[in-house]
């Protein structure tokens, strides 16, 4: 056994390891925005979309009233508002002053989750410390805590932060908690235990998988249970007596956790579905497929546990096989490794509790994202392990102090460690070099991943960003092989087909696909569809290709459930809320007013949830639209809310709402416009001059002169300046 250190060279050391471990993950600090950073941190993810939880700092009740995913739609059931005010307070307070800096709006989030990683060490420490180990031991399972690859995504990943809070504050709360109960005087056990109270709100506030750790403190409890050769059982019959302040410590914040959560799920405009099988496959299977997979998967994460060196950024969609059958070797080989550390674990509860302890972290927190208990959004990730792999920590705090037979076998121990520890930390500078951008990151991770058609997707988006269509068609291609069956990879591949015969077969066999219970990609499919049919070369079928578009859209409007659906799909990607305008001119060419004016207006809808930056043209086509139908006094309300809406962008196009003067309510809406421009914009010139023309045309010769005069002292060049003149000599002298 190594000889003890004193304290002093102890916090020494300790600052050494933190040093070490900045520095390893340094690079992380020029990253940007990478994967879901954009859409979950970014303030504005879109060029005129802005986050609406970070791109302004609202009350901090309002974050505990979203769900965690607001920021792509309005039905997730995640609830992580800890960790979400986080990204909006570190924006308002660092990022947006040094927003036009190369880096500035990231380099303070990617900061603050270095430093959270390095509070997350020293917690290790002391942790391992309550336990009776030296602070040799202590040190080690520490180094192995920050130099542990795999949490090189939680760490680098500016969305990993949810792990990174759920983890100091769940083992800061264990650490007070145990403070707490230790204490004999009053005032300080209970000053003790609200503060670990608290700091469990926080950690169940910043990650659902929290939940494990006053279960894990249990466990904790009892393994500190000093109990005689023989007396085991004993110790468990203590779980009654330990189980008490375990709930001091905890069941008020679990209470007003499940409380905050249930009133965000109440107020969801749409109850909350299952995750999409493109995300989590393991959510659309029976029970008993789930288990064997989910133990499967847990026996890989045991496996990147021990050796977190083959690494990637993207588990979901056909990585990983849904097994159908208890016999199959995958599932048993799992299945044998994790009842292993279960059965190995239960027999050190008396001589090995560090090694009990470890069992109890890993299997706990495992189990939660597992899949097993209930479906998650995704089957894997590395993230995902940032706490189950403290269980290491206790194991090699453990060996380090073990008493050896023979001490060639200690030195092959820490040549062991020691390698490890260098491979593990060169994988966390390649992890903090590869998460540069999204590019860097794919290009890397598809190699290491060559399953995932997610990457693949990525990878084809790319391609065709640069123009390659040979290496788009392979992207495309092989994530479609991974899963023939999915209607999304149809729709993908429809899309990218250029013949439309064959976009529309593969758009056929995309809507078989969706019956099978994949409704979200209905729309799209069927959009696709009839767009095929509309642009399907010219030939004797021309005629039933276009009635079957227009019949393909009609059917579309009918159903109104499909219609919600259609809004929060669309709110999803912003730039398809523009086929609501595309569909509503396609149907406005046919004469179908009535249909095209659904669709606009749910156009609008969508555009209400995403900020799209269409509404303006989604506004302008229905003012049309209700101007065409006869509906005047509509159209005259639409209009005049384009202009107070963006009046610039109205006045631009007046010339473009000349044709309203050619009947006489056409003319009076047109009129109402120019009125609602003259008061926002008194001193425009271009309102008067329009409102002067067209007040000429009315008779109304007295506001004519006004307004004429006004636009001619205003104006000095217009192509209608010089009819403007004229058509004021043309006035009556005395109007």
């Amino acid at each position: 056994m190594p000889r003890e250190i004193n304290k002093q060279m102890a916090r020494r050391c300790l600052g050494f390891l933190l040093v070490a471990v900045a520095l390893l993950y340094s690079p992380s600090l020029r990253n940007g925005f990478t994967f879901d950073d954009r859409y979950f941190v970014k303030a504005e993810p879109n060029p005129g979309q802005l986050n609406p939880m970070t791109s302004e700092l609202l009350p901090v009740r309002d974050y505990f009233n979203e769900s965690y995913s607001r920021p792509l739609h309005k039905f997730g059931h995640e609830y992580r508002p800890v960790s979400t005010y986080s990204f909006a307070l570190v924006y308002h307070v660092f990022g947006r002053h040094f927003k036009s800096a190369p880096l500035g709006e990231s380099l303070p989030q990617h900061a603050l989750n270095l430093i959270c990683h390095l509070i997350a060490i020293l917690l290790v420490y002391q942790l391992l410390r309550r336990f009776p180990t030296t602070r040799w031991a202590a040190l080690g399972g520490a180094a192995v805590f920050g130099v542990h690859s795999i949490h090189s995504e939680a760490v680098v990943w500016i969305v990993g932060r949810c792990e990174l809070f759920a983890f100091s504050f769940g083992c800061a709360g264990v650490l007070l908690a145990l403070r707490g109960i230790r204490k004999s005087d009053f005032k300080s056990r209970i000053l003790s235990l609200a503060a670990a109270n608290l700091l469990f709100f926080l950690a169940f506030c910043s990650k659902e998988n929290s939940l494990a750790w006053p279960p894990a403190l249990l466990m904790i409890l009892l393994a500190q249970e000093r109990v005689a050769a023989g007396e085991t059982i004993l110790a468990w019959k203590r779980l009654k007596s330990l189980a008490l302040p375990v709930i001091q410590a905890s069941a008020l914040p679990v209470i007003v956790f499940f409380l905050l959560r249930g009133n965000m799920i109440d107020q969801l405009e749409q109850a909350a579905s299952l995750p999409n099988i493109m995300a989590n496959p393991l959510a659309h299977v029976s029970f008993f497929e789930r288990f064997l997979t989910g133990v499967m998967i847990n026996g890989y994460g045991l496996f990147l546990t021990l050796f977190p060196f083959k690494l990637a950024c993207d588990y979901q969609f056909a990585v990983f096989p849904t097994l159908d059958r208890f016999y199959d070797p995958r599932f048993l080989l799992s299945l044998a490794a994790l009842l292993s550390v279960l059965v190995g674990g239960l027999a050190c509860l008396r001589r090995k509790p560090l090694l009990f302890v470890a069992m109890t972290i890993f299997l706990g927190f495992s189990f939660l994202i597992s899949n097993i208990p209930v479906a998650i959004g995704i089957p894997f990730a590395e993230r995902l392990y940032y706490t189950p792999s403290l269980a290491l920590s206790f194991v090699v705090a453990h060996a380090i102090q073990a008493p050896y037979a023979e001490d060639r076998f200690r030195k092959f121990f820490f040549l062991f460690l020691g390698v490890w520890m260098v491979f593990a930390s060169a994988k966390i500078v390649e992890r903090s070099l590869l998460w540069k951008d999204d590019r860097t990151l794919y290009t890397n991770d598809i190699e290491v991943q060559p399953r995932s058609s997610r990457l693949h997707y990525k990878m084809a988006d790319f391609a065709m960003f640069d123009g390659d269509t040979e290496k788009q068609f392979y992207h495309m291609q092989q994530a479609f092989l991974l899963k023939p069956e999915v209607a999304r990879a149809w729709l993908r591949f429809a899309w990218f087909l250029e013949d439309p015969s064959q976009s529309l077969e593969a758009t056929l066999r995309g809507l078989a696909a969706a019956e099978g219970g994949e409704q979200k990609y209905k729309f799209h499919l069927q959009w696709t569809r009839a767009n095929e049919f509309k642009t399907l070369k010219k030939s004797s079928s021309e005629q039933l290709s276009r009635k079957l578009a227009l019949k393909e859209l009609k059917a579309l409007l009918a159903d109104a459930a499909l219609r919600k659906e259609l809004r929060e799909l669309l709110a999803d990607n912003p730039p398809a809320v523009g086929n609501w305008y595309e569909a509503s001119a396609l149907l406005a060419r046919q004469g179908e007013f009535a249909p095209a004016e659904a669709c606009l207006r749910e156009g609008l809808e969508a555009s209400e949830i995403s900020s799209a930056p269409h509404r303006f043209h989604l506004h302008w086509a229905l003012a049309h639209n209700l101007m065409t139908q006869e509906k005047f006094s509509e159209a005259k309300d639409e209009f005049e809310a384009l202009v107070y809406e963006d009046s610039a962008r109205v006045r631009q196009n007046l010339e473009n709402l000349r044709h309203l003067q050619a009947t006489e309510n056409g003319a009076q809406a047109f009129l109402s416009v120019l009125n609602t421009g003259v008061e926002l914009e008194p001193t425009e010139p271009l309102w008067a001059l329009y409102r002067g023309l067209l007040e000429v045309e009315l008779g109304n010769d007295k506001d004519a002169r006004d307004s004429l005069e006004r636009a001619i002292h205003g104006l000095t060049e217009h192509p209608r300046l010089e009819e403007a003149r004229l058509a004021l000599q043309e006035l009556p002298a005395g109007s």
